[in-house]
């Protein structure tokens, strides 16, 4: 049994959970400072066609957005997949490929990056309780700290739409 859980996904949760918004953040291209990408403020998703992609495989947006290029026709070469985000990182540093990171994953990482200009790619970082369970004082303290707590001092954000 889980009281609390952190999440983030581009689709709606069930409506048997309660979702509290905590953060909005970018999902960009990650990408080595030798990359073509690197020099550029905005590239289209159909710029990345062709391109070698380092596939997180823990990444929520991974399916939604393997959708969207696969609705415009844009081809990735897979070259590696791993659920070690660390792996992910050090293989961007060596320009073996790109991925799409959470903003604030690459930004801690300290690697180059670039926004996609054509898509609004933006992940939600919520709060997620039981809607029907009862919410114990416990509960209550970590949502009311978590709320309170002043996200956008630390990390690099989305404004709210």
């Amino acid at each position: 049994d889980i009281d609390i859980a952190i999440a983030a996904s581009p689709y709606d949760f069930p409506t048997r959970f309660d979702a509290i918004p905590l953060y909005r953040e970018e999902m960009i291209i990650a990408c080595s400072p030798l990359h073509r990408f690197a020099n550029q403020h905005k590239v289209t998703l159909k710029d990345l066609h062709g391109e070698r992609y380092l596939s997180r495989e823990n990444c929520e947006y991974a399916e939604f957005i393997s959708t969207m290029l696969d609705d415009l026709g844009v081809e990735l070469e897979i070259k590696h997949a791993t659920e070690r985000e660390d792996w992910i990182q050090t293989m961007i540093r060596a320009d073996l490929g790109i991925a799409f990171m959470p903003a604030n994953s690459c930004t801690a990482a300290k690697l180059s990056s670039t926004h996609v200009a054509d898509q609004d790619i933006q992940r939600d970082i919520q709060i997620l309780t039981v809607a029907s369970r009862h919410r114990t004082a416990t509960m209550q303290t970590f949502i009311d700290q978590a709320t309170a707590y002043p996200w956008k001092d630390h990390l690099r954000l989305v404004k709210a739409a």
